[in-house]
């Protein structure tokens, strides 16, 4: 009777140990591919200085579309909200070494207004995973990719793999990962959102469309974000400043 126990305690420990192992490898291979995506991603972010981005969101309630030029030291950011009552929503922010400016535009209203940076409010700096150099506060830091593979540290990281799905498919031809994702520490996450999944081409490690599973009212609906991204094109045309003469200047 006894050496019958052992013999099944064996057993149970061995099928404990296995499926152990079964997590740890699929955690450490979805550590490495969120590892790679956040790298390259975070190369891109650091180290273009040439890139336009293009998003399409579609909800059920409206369309918003977002360009963003970058050249060089200047970012040129539109944003287009289209509701479906046909109603007009428009900005365009433009920062450069000097000034932060905004067109914004509402049905047939158009105000600008202008900040310049320096003192308290110093111009962000664009990067991934950047820190404030010592004694400079204070400090700022945007990105304008989205990175499915982001941690700030080795705590997210595994945090991440664990609460991550990743699997590959083929759209087109070509291969993605498709991450249903957890916890990512860039990201801001909205309750009624049910699930996010994130297309990510291979190649590039940049994401291609994301899907967002959200409860409305009690009904699931699915808001789809479709991205476009384009390196080394953007000229000196694209970083052209709306007539400011058709704005209300607010002072």
């Amino acid at each position: 009777m006894e050496k019958s126990k052992i013999k099944l305690w064996k057993i149970i420990v061995s099928i404990i140990l296995v499926l152990v192992i079964i997590f740890i490898i699929f955690t450490v291979r979805k550590a490495i591919i969120l590892s790679s995506i956040d790298n390259k991603v975070s190369d891109y972010e650091n180290n273009t200085k040439n890139i336009y981005i293009k998003s399409i969101s579609t909800t059920s309630e409206y369309t918003l579309e977002m360009q963003r030029y970058i050249k060089e030291d200047v970012d040129k950011l539109i944003i287009e909200k289209k509701p479906k009552d046909g109603s007009i929503f428009k900005v365009i922010q433009i920062d450069d070494e000097h000034k932060h400016k905004v067109y914004t535009q509402k049905d047939e209203m158009k105000v600008y207004f202008e900040s310049e940076f320096g003192g308290i409010s110093p111009k962000p700096v664009r990067g991934s995973h950047i820190q404030a150099p010592k004694g400079v506060t204070p400090f700022a830091s945007y990105t304008t990719l989205i990175n499915a593979g982001y941690s700030d540290n080795i705590l997210q990281r595994i945090l991440s793999s664990i609460t991550t799905k990743i699997k590959t498919v083929k759209i087109d031809e070509k291969e993605y990962y498709e991450i249903t994702a957890g916890f990512c520490s860039n990201m801001i996450y909205d309750k009624n959102i049910q699930k996010t999944l994130i297309y990510v081409e291979k190649d590039t490690k940049l994401a291609y469309k994301m899907v967002e599973i959200v409860n409305e009212n009690g009904e699931q609906k699915e808001n789809i974000t479709t991205y476009e991204y384009k390196f080394n094109e953007v000229t000196d045309e694209n970083m052209k400043e709306p007539d400011i003469s058709e704005y209300k200047v607010q002072n």
